[in-house]
């Protein structure tokens, strides 16, 4: 199945830190058709070059913008007094905005450059050691990366920070005094909030930017999560309603704990306890400890129910009645077919609370415990075993090396098999679940591993 490619609209997650309102005039140039598109979803005044007469509150300055004097010459006079220009780009324009009367008042190191995922104030070696330890990449790569990154910042560099970097300039400080999520936050926590670390999220139609507010010294970090599109305003409620059903629960230490929520400037924005850091480690495989958690995680609202009334199945359902299953390979086609047929959907299942994104990189283990962050996909009927299946699958897909799909679903199959006694399922379906679920993440991002996998379950139950 074909699905139209949008553009990415992460690259301008920063966003966020400008001190504006929607209602704000902004003037983005040399910016690509995903920053735009971030942009003016969040503003609903966005021109690509300056307007005759007009002013702007925010000029933006990307890869492909301003590149000669001229430009500048009739570009600082469109600035409102009070004004900001972000340099978002590679080229250096320090000295013509200082030339100008513009200090450049916060800084962010873009990382990794080209296609950044975080934005990491670089004000103090404080500040950059709280962005760096913010994000847990789930690759090898990244993480090594990341660790010198962490090893040359305590030394006090920050040249390798610095490839590539969004600056905020403005002619004084007071110009981040109004509008700002920083100043929102501050008031909304009752302490004052120094700057933000942000982290761009998923480029799923759900993402939120994820932000870790970093407090004045004595106060408590708080991590922030704000949704620029009504699916992730969705998946905010999700999330809120999960931390809110599990607070009653022994697991509730093992969870962040649900601050406040609340709307800035329109943003669905959540407010959540940092989850424990320190020398917590990523670990990827499953282990005792895992499966333990998701044992006690089983007994919330555990029931059995018919198939055809579990939320995944439904969405299953309700995409098969948008698409052309014409235009699906025959593995899905068939699989789809099969698990909507009234002998399935009748099928009686075990249902509880899921996690939903049970992967690595939303874990932390210190001590063999676990402490489980992202809840934003989980469900109060989730499938059993869905995050079994999403553990293992999303390690072997994006960090890899890919095994196959026969070695990847015996993995699930066994590693079901032995949680299942541990969790008290009296009965299973395993392959049925499966399906579903494996339907369930094709229809959410399309993959040919994902094809492989069905094509593999149907074959094996014939």
């Amino acid at each position: 199945m074909s699905e139209p490619v949008t553009p990415d609209e992460r690259g301008v997650s920063w966003k966020i830190l400008l001190p504006v309102g929607p209602e704000s005039r902004i003037c983005a140039i040399g910016l690509d058709e995903g920053g735009l598109a971030g942009l003016t979803r969040s503003y609903g005044m966005v021109d690509t070059q300056p307007v005759d007469g007009l002013k702007y509150d925010i000029v933006i300055i990307g890869d492909g913008g301003c590149d000669d004097l001229y430009d500048w010459c009739n570009l600082i006079p469109r600035i409102v007094p009070d004004g900001v220009v972000v340099n978002a780009g590679r080229r250096c324009f320090a000295k013509k905005l200082k030339d100008a009367g513009y200090s450049c008042l916060r800084r962010y190191a873009a990382l990794p450059p080209g296609e950044p995922k975080l934005f990491i104030p670089l004000a103090s070696k404080k500040l950059r050691a709280g962005g760096l330890a913010f994000h847990s990449p789930g690759s090898l790569r990244a993480r090594i990366g990341l660790t010198f990154a962490k090893a040359l910042s305590c030394l006090g560099m920050q040249s390798h920070l610095a490839r590539s970097v969004v600056s905020l300039y403005a002619k004084s400080k007071e110009a981040f005094d109004r509008q700002s999520l920083i100043q929102w936050l501050s008031e909304k926590l009752g302490y004052p909030v120094v700057d933000l670390t942000v982290y761009t999220g998923s480029d799923l139609s759900r993402r939120k930017i994820t932000v870790l507010a970093i407090a004045e010294d004595g106060y408590a970090d708080v991590v922030v999560k704000i949704a620029d599109t009504m699916e992730g305003a969705d998946a905010i409620r999700q999330e809120s309603n999960a931390l809110q059903a599990i607070a009653a629960f022994s697991l509730s230490e093992q969870a962040p704990k649900l601050i406040a929520k609340g709307q800035w400037y329109g943003y669905s924005v959540q407010l959540q306890k940092q989850v424990i850091g320190g020398s917590c480690r990523q670990v990827a495989r499953l282990t005792e400890s895992h499966l333990e958690f998701l044992s006690k995680l089983s007994t919330i609202g555990r029931k059995i129910m018919r198939l055809k009334a579990a939320r995944m199945w439904r969405d299953v359902k309700a995409k098969a009645e948008v698409i052309s299953l014409e235009a699906l390979s025959p593995p899905i086609r068939v699989a789809l077919e099969t698990i909507l047929s009234d002998r399935f959907a009748d099928m009686p299942v075990v249902c509880h609370r899921t996690h939903g994104d049970f992967t690595p990189w939303n874990i932390k283990v210190s001590n063999g415990k676990l402490f489980v962050y992202d809840w934003e996909e989980s469900l109060s009927d989730g499938l059993a075993l869905t995050d079994i299946f999403r553990f293992i699958y999303r390690q072997a897909s994006l960090v890899g090396p890919w095994p196959g799909a026969q070695k990847v679903l015996m993995d699930m199959r066994s590693i079901s098999r032995s949680f299942s006694d541990t969790a008290g399922y009296e009965t299973i379906e395993t392959d049925v679940i499966l399906t579903v679920w494996l339907l369930y993440e094709y229809f959410a991002k399309p993959s040919d591993y994902l094809g492989d996998m069905l094509d593999a379950v149907l074959r094996n139950s014939r």
